[in-house]
């Protein structure tokens, strides 16, 4: 990441050298100033100091720093021209732009380099996203970006090196070039590879529909705590929207933009061949094998109700033919506010608060320095001198830590993988933290020629237990109130006596778990009629394929709020359970042939799933202590209790035929049947999906040879 940041900086530096300059400009478009001493230390110190206090923004390279070695300076109310010109060394030159942009460059990298941009695509022109374009011999590169674009600095004589997974490599000589169009072919490996359509597989060159494959190492060097954020700029159509920095919650996900303004807009979650009704964010990246995403309407009619918003098809890591195989992998990382907010400082406020009087007509005499003066905690401060930064007070510094343990392996009728997750995730927001871990086993076992059994068992605990400190609250204090009591507890009311405002610091003090589980457990048999005996030769291509899943997902929430924590009912407890259970029960036939130059694939699904649903709550307040927490509701003066329980069911028949001729001409027919118990009452409990697709493989026609 920090390597893909270095290069954009590159690239936006040279090219605005190229287009606007060579000598230096004696413009200056701000008025900041600054004052401040360092001794001995990198150039790039002193930037980000600048760019904290002002909003100017530098561009430059690394190299280029570094050349100028340990730098000692102190200026006093200087200009940023001025601190520059003190900086910089002979042969080093910079421009500030309108916007406030500084562009730091060498004159010798100027001469000798120079910026290639351009686009990659595919035959037919859609961008491809995350192409590797690396200059040849050098250890310089980019990736393409959502829209296929790049921007490279690089020497007018270089030769780009382009990969990217599923198509052909190329070399592209850049000859002083500036503007690129590069056009990748699909490897004929690749077309011959199986893609996970749902409920079978297909040759890519055989897919009619909009699916894209993603495999793990797309996105293993990104740490992550879930796949949707992985997944983040690495499909055509995928949006993911991190709506908050909250740990453990997932961003939002849309294929092909919103389909409803009310109802559920999410994909369907398909994991290893079973819908999956948990949360994508429970899911270890680390067991993914393979990510297909559904985006077409003929992709998606085999889902029926629950496909209209795409599907996510998942496909977990088996065990690899070999003495066993142990593998771990971690990564610790920290991060900091991307954009933080500078609230009023005392001086502001008081400014602030002097002009609201004079707008209100307060008269002169009776003007005050802060709100509630004399006697209140502002003035009292206010007077002692004492402020407090309350971003700072509910800030603390974030991390995430991930590690990951496997076991691997397969005889020649056996193959297991066996993983363990623990990960850690704690927000720059005090009390803001999310721990996850994980155990999964799949293990395939080939019982006979004609019988294939297996098992997928996973279970997950996802906990964010802990008092929150409230982020909104601290925008809206008072810089003069009072942070703590003198014994070092939180103040309940810093701005006393103003009782609208609260410690933003005082939700530190609940006791507060907030914890889920999910057990999964899938079994499956696939059963091939024509290796049961030689006599069976004319069922070659016909398979049956059981699966049978069951899932349970309990959780657990429960919060006491005591005295301390600013309770006005001699304490506040609540506590709620509630757990989900599914099971489904899939028969699929399928059928493969092929008669000389035609090609029929079948698939028929006969289906039934239960959901069910509980839950319990119960509250109370007015308790004698803060000893017993939630542990005593009993205890409690008033107590309220209440439950809930729904379950509903689907059942579901499906069929789809895939035809294709020298796979050049490709047809797909579906059509999917789903009966939903939750439909209305006066209305059929059935609902009929159908759709059809068609493809034409022109690069498979003989008048494009010579276009190859």
């Amino acid at each position: 990441m920090k390597k893909n940041i270095l290069l954009l900086s590159m690239k936006i530096c040279f090219f605005l050298l190229l287009v606007s300059f060579i000598q230096v400009s004696a413009h200056v478009y701000s008025q900041q100033r600054f004052t401040f001493a360092y001794t001995k230390v990198n150039a790039d110190r002193i930037f980000d100091k600048i760019q904290k206090e002002s909003s100017y923004r530098f561009f430059y390279t690394y190299d280029d720093i570094r050349r100028l070695g340990k730098v000692n300076l102190k200026v006093k109310d200087a200009s940023l021209p001025a601190i520059l010109d003190s900086i910089l060394s002979d042969g080093m030159t910079y421009k500030i732009l309108e916007n406030n942009m500084v562009v730091i460059s060498s004159l010798k990298s100027i001469n000798e380099q120079i910026t290639v941009s351009g686009s990659v695509t595919d035959s037919a022109g859609a961008p491809l996203v995350g192409v590797t374009i690396k200059v040849k011999g050098e250890n310089k590169g980019v990736v393409t970006d959502a829209g296929g674009r790049f921007t490279l600095v690089v020497p007018d004589n270089a030769v780009l090196q382009i990969s990217y997974i599923g198509y052909e490599s190329e070399e592209v000589a850049v000859k002083g070039k500036s503007i690129l169009h590069i056009i990748l072919r699909p490897s004929v490996s690749t077309l011959n590879q199986l893609v996970v359509v749902g409920y079978g597989t297909q040759k890519r060159a055989d897919v009619t529909d909009a699916i894209t494959t993603i495999s793990p190492q797309e996105f293993k060097s990104i740490p992550s705590t879930d796949v949707a954020q992985a997944l983040a700029g690495k499909v055509a159509g995928l949006n993911i929207t991190q709506n908050n920095a909250i740990p453990g919650v997932s961003p939002s996900i849309l294929i092909r933009g919103q389909n409803s303004i009310s109802a559920n807009t999410s994909p369907l979650i398909v994991l290893d061949g079973v819908p999956y009704s948990g949360d994508i964010n429970s899911i270890n990246p680390n067991d993914i094998a393979n990510i297909s995403v559904l985006k077409g309407p003929s992709a998606t009619a085999i889902y029926g109700t629950r496909g209209s918003n795409g599907v996510i098809l998942i496909t977990t890591k088996t065990g690899t033919k070999g003495k066993p195989r142990i593998s771990y992998s971690g990564y610790y990382g920290t991060g900091t506010y991307a954009h933080e907010l500078k609230p009023s400082s005392p001086g502001q406020y008081l400014d602030k608060w002097k002009w609201y009087q004079l707008e209100t007509n307060v008269p002169q005499n009776q003007l005050t320095p802060v709100p509630n003066s004399p006697g209140g905690n502002e003035y009292l401060n206010y007077k002692a001198g004492k402020t407090v930064d309350w971003l700072k007070a509910v800030s603390q510094q974030p991390y995430i830590t991930d590690h990951n343990l496997s076991i691997s392996g397969a005889t020649d009728h056996i193959s297991y993988y066996v993983s363990g997750e623990f990960m850690k995730q704690k927000g720059i927001i005090k009390g803001y933290n999310f721990t996850r871990n994980s155990v999964r086993a799949n293990i395939d076992a080939d019982l006979t020629a004609y019988l294939k059994v297996g098992t997928n068992l996973s279970y997950e605990s996802d906990n964010y237990d802990g008092g929150q400190a409230n982020l909104l609250m601290a925008e809206e204090m008072s810089p003069f109130g009072t942070l703590y009591n003198s014994d070092g507890t939180y103040n309940q009311y810093p701005d006393a006596p103003e009782l609208l405002y609260t410690n933003p610091l005082l939700p530190l003090y609940l006791n507060r778990i907030s914890r889920y589980k999910r057990l999964d457990g899938r079994g499956y048999a696939i059963l091939t009629p024509s290796d049961i005996a030689e006599g069976l030769h004319f069922l070659k291509g016909l398979q049956y394929h059981l699966n049978a899943s069951y899932s349970y997902d309990p959780s657990l929430n429960a919060t006491y709020q005591g005295r301390a924590a600013g309770s006005t009912q001699n304490g506040n407890a609540n506590i709620s359970y509630g757990d989900n259970t599914n099971w489904l029960i899939e028969n699929i036939l399928s059928y493969q042939r092929d008669i000389g130059a035609n090609h029929i694939d079948f698939t028929g699904l006969y289906s039934a799933q239960k959901f069910a649903y509980f839950s319990f709550g119960a509250a109370a307040s007015g308790f004698i202590n803060d000893l017993l927490s939630y542990d005593n509701l009993g205890a409690g003066a008033t107590q309220s209790a209440g439950s809930y329980a729904d379950s509903y069911t689907l059942l579901s028949q499906m069929a789809r035929i895939n035809y294709s001729y020298k796979s050049t001409y490709l047809l797909t027919l579906t059509a999917r049947r789903d009966g939903y118990s939750a439909f209305g009452a006066h209305t059929s409990k059935y609902g009929l999906f159908p759709s059809i697709g068609v493809g034409w493989n022109i690069s498979n026609e003989n008048f494009m040879n010579n276009a190859r």
